[in-house]
């Protein structure tokens, strides 16, 4: 029996996605999920395991974890991820409404600094 580690099961795990063979991959995100506890690790598995998902056409089970993700971290980069997941199901009025939640957070942001591109 071949031992494997993390690493080399992400690397399949990529590999067969960029393959296309995404069954193969949601297996592998799935199988690395169980076992990963390192959190970071774990929410960036969940990532690779939507855009997998999305794929699969399993849109509302992507839209389920990244609903999640931006519950737990309010990172406007979740409502980008939503975005991509109904722009990939055709619900462009949806993915609009994401991306103008994106922008509103993003551009209220007190810690970030703007130029309006006068010098």
């Amino acid at each position: 029996m071949i031992k494997t580690t993390k690493k080399t099961d992400e690397t399949a795990a990529w590999q067969a996605f960029e393959k296309g063979d995404y069954t193969k991959a949601e297996e592998l995100w799935q199988s690395l999920l169980s076992v990963e506890a390192n959190v970071q690790s774990r929410d960036q598995y969940l990532s690779a395991y939507c855009y997998t998902l999305c794929k699969l056409k399993k849109y509302e089970v992507a839209l389920k974890i990244y609903e999640e993700l931006y519950e737990k971290y309010g990172s406007p980069i979740y409502l980008r991820q939503m975005a991509t997941v109904e722009l990939e199901r055709g619900n462009y009025h949806r993915a609009l409404q994401y991306i103008s939640a994106e922008q509103s957070q993003v551009y209220s942001r007190s810690d970030i600094e703007f130029s309006n591109g006068e010098d």
